[in-house]
């Protein structure tokens, strides 16, 4: 499992930070997956999760 540990706005794009790294990702995105903070994620859906998101950044 994965866990959220903060999400950010940036202007027109969200950073979702977690333990070892952060995305950058549009509001659909959110959306789609229902992000919420504190929220853990399960190996298949955080690997989805980055297939969607554009942008990696790692710590």
């Amino acid at each position: 499992m994965v866990s959220i540990k903060n999400i950010e706005k940036k202007k027109n794009k969200y950073i979702i930070e977690f333990s070892d790294s952060s995305i950058e990702v549009f509001e659909e995105v959110i959306i789609k997956f229902m992000l919420l903070k504190k929220r853990d994620l399960e190996l298949d859906e955080y690997n989805e999760l980055l297939k969607y998101s554009k942008y990696v950044i790692h710590k």
